[in-house]
């Protein structure tokens, strides 16, 4: 009983340890399960809450991704760049064919160089110059054959206006259909917003990173936990954790059994030994008052 009472013993204790284990691990990671004493008292709701942390923390990662992602494109697309246009490849281009035409310039560059001039503040409300590239009276078609051989590289719509046009859309205030454009470009299409800008995305790239690996750090341990409880719930079910405390229990109070018995025989070994003892001593006796009759 007692090779047996050891053996099961051991085993609960080990099941408890490993339990304990994951218990600190849940406590320190779910604050809901911070005073919980025992898996088997809410293993359903556990799992569940691991559940939807994991799901949780998946689109807390995904988001910050997106937002690294972002980020990197946009310095990617911008980080040598003087001026912002829809197209990123743009300026590069134009830097690149403006020994070809007498005048080639973005329409943000063409815009900012501008002086004088009564409503370039209102210019950047309607931010269409972006997407715009300015060139010399009669070189027109010579730029948009250039650019059609890269429409394969571009992203973005690119408006080809003539320079007198430009002028005269400008000295006349031309007014234009119903146009919504994205708010990035009208703050961009001013230099320094655009400079600053691309500060800021870099910063917000390293933290985008950090948050994001921090993210998946996160999600992996949670991950481990939610498989940790599963596996130990399945390899160790509720049933089983009941069964080696039963036995356990039955152990203890056979135990206690066989030491209320032999304390008993103890007990009857004692009185025997008297017994024994008080009829050896009388013995001794009647044989000494035999001889000294004989005397």
């Amino acid at each position: 009983v007692l090779s047996q009472k050891g053996q099961v013993q051991t085993k609960l204790s080990q099941l408890e340890k490993m339990q304990e284990k994951v218990l600190e691990s849940l406590r320190s990671s779910v604050s809901m399960f911070q005073n919980l004493e025992s898996l088997y008292l809410k293993p359903q709701q556990i799992i569940a809450a691991l559940e939807e942390q994991v799901e949780i923390i998946t689109r807390e990662k995904e988001e910050a991704l997106l937002l690294e992602r972002r980020e990197a494109q946009f310095l990617e697309n911008y980080a040598g760049h003087d001026f912002f246009t829809a197209e990123p490849l743009l300026e590069t281009w134009v830097e690149r064919w403006a020994p070809q035409f007498e005048f080639l310039q973005t329409g943000t560059a063409f815009i900012d160089q501008l002086e004088d001039v009564p409503n370039k503040e209102s210019l950047y409300e309607v931010p269409k110059w972006v997407s715009r590239v300015i060139v010399a009276d009669g070189q027109e078609e010579a730029l948009r054959r250039l650019v059609e051989k890269h429409t394969h590289q571009m992203t973005y719509l690119i408006e080809i206006v003539k320079r007198s046009e430009a002028k005269k859309e400008l000295e006349d205030s031309l007014s234009e259909g119903i146009m919504v454009y994205p708010k990035s470009w009208s703050e961009h299409m001013r230099v320094e917003q655009f400079v600053l800008h691309k500060k800021e995305a870099r910063k917000a790239l390293d933290e985008a990173i950090v948050f994001r690996k921090q993210k998946e750090k996160a999600l992996h341990q949670m991950e481990q936990l939610l498989e940790s409880i599963r596996s130990f719930l399945e390899e160790y079910d509720h049933n089983y954790y009941v069964g080696l405390r039963e036995e356990s229990s039955q152990m203890h109070h056979q135990e206690l059994q066989l030491s209320q018995q032999l304390e008993s025989y103890k007990e009857q070994r004692v009185s025997i030994e008297k017994q024994i003892k008080s009829i050896e001593e009388q013995g001794r006796k009647e044989a000494e008052e035999k001889n000294r009759l004989q005397v």
